[in-house]
């Protein structure tokens, strides 16, 4: 049986997009106002993403963010200096201890994009140790330079569970031919040597801080929430992680400030030649960089480091997110639904005996994200915390009421 896939014929499959995803939903400020909205009680709440608190803070204080529009307007393939220079040092602000001085910086269009390229890089890396450089025999063009060729050993992909399986999906779609995935399960049954383990700290859904798992040769560390004010139950715990033994850590700058939308991922490599072929993926990938986004992120940071208000942002949100979590835990009554974490940005909650999505839909109108979707039972949901006041009301008003 082929590992790669479970088609008896050993045939590719590819999942059919539901309609439903190509939905865009915006978001509302006027729903669920006291006053404004009669029927707000009755409207469907949608908790399966977001990260709108970050932006009160920032609506709060009233700050412009804004650039010339004729600064950076010159194409950018590999970001700005300025924007890696200020990563650098609010990480030696936030987390001095952190062990990533000589590595080198490499940014994505958001962290997928960076998770993609990890895997790609991986992959070439492997192959050009383990096998010899040949040269196309195709004829070529007069004057044409013949390119360099490297057969495919192909590697293996595994990730403990729960967890988020965009990226099995991806490499279902873009990545199949350099790499299969592998079950946590049977990650013992293929070569460790061409074993890769992608692990997620803080955990996507369930906030849990991981370590490898396997003996796989090659660990890739998805950190995109691993970020201090999701420290919520012991914030100074977040600044004794060395990520000393780190290989390739992948971080979302756009999600620590709050601007998610802007798709700004960046990853510290301790290997020149993994963050070569990550940055050459990318160039192929998306052809180069965003960058307004990167405009935003300079901005922001330069406030925040400018105005010492670095560690005051993250004390504030580490506060508000505590907020939340103590009045999920007070009015979480329901003797069907067990919370199984009290920190980061989502509650992981079991339905015990029952459907979970059925569930929150015909008991509370909610649409959230499910278990299948992290390799786990349809029991398990997970639902996220950091949508608009409003909308975490909402939830908080309709686990006490319905």
């Amino acid at each position: 049986m082929s590992l790669a896939s479970s088609n008896p014929m050993g045939m590719t499959q590819v999942a059919i997009p539901s309609p439903d995803l190509l939905q865009i939903v915006y978001p509302s400020d006027d729903w669920f106002v006291e006053g404004r909205d009669p029927k707000a009680h009755e409207r469907q709440l949608r908790l399966d993403r977001g990260f709108y608190l970050f932006k009160k803070w920032w609506k709060e204080r009233n700050i412009k963010i804004s650039q010339l529009v004729e600064e950076h307007s010159e194409y950018c393939l590999y970001g700005i200096p300025e924007l890696e220079e200020l990563v650098r040092e609010m990480h030696q602000r936030i987390a001095p201890r952190q062990k990533n001085a000589g590595c080198h910086l490499v940014f994505g269009l958001g962290a997928m994009n960076l998770l993609n390229a990890s895997l790609y890089a991986t992959s070439m890396y492997h192959n050009v140790r383990k096998n010899p450089l040949h040269l196309d025999p195709l004829p070529l063009h007069e004057g044409e330079m013949p390119p360099s060729w490297v057969n495919i050993d192909r590697l293996y992909v595994t990730q403990q569970l729960p967890a988020y399986l965009e990226l099995k999906k991806s490499l279902h779609t873009g990545l199949g031919l350099f790499a299969s995935w592998v079950d946590f399960p049977l990650h013992d049954t293929v070569p460790q040597e061409n074993l890769v383990e992608y692990v997620t700290s803080l955990n996507n859904p369930n906030g849990v801080e991981r370590e490898a798992a396997t003996q796989a040769h090659y660990i890739i560390n998805d950190r995109v929430n691993h970020m201090p004010m999701f420290y919520t139950d012991e914030p100074a715990r977040y600044a004794q992680i060395t990520l000393e033994n780190d290989w390739i850590s992948i971080f979302s700058l756009s999600k620590f400030l709050g601007f998610s939308g802007s798709r700004v991922g960046y990853a510290f490599v301790r290997d020149a030649e993994i963050a070569h072929y990550m940055k050459y993926y990318i160039t192929l990938n998306t052809h180069g960089l965003a960058i307004e986004g990167h405009l935003r992120c300079i901005a922001a940071l330069r406030y925040l480091m400018q105005h010492s208000f670095l560690e005051s942002f993250i004390q504030w949100y580490v506060s508000e997110l505590q907020k939340r979590w103590q009045q999920l835990r007070q009015v979480l009554h329901d003797p069907k639904m067990e919370l199984l974490n009290t920190q980061a940005g989502n509650a992981w909650i079991h339905i015990h005996g029952e459907n979970a999505e059925k569930y929150l839909r015909d008991k509370y109108n909610i649409l959230a994200t499910y278990g299948t979707e992290y390799g786990v039972s349809a029991e398990f949901v997970r639902v996220n915390l950091l949508g608009k006041q409003n909308e975490f009301d909402e939830l908080l008003y309709r686990l006490k009421t319905l």
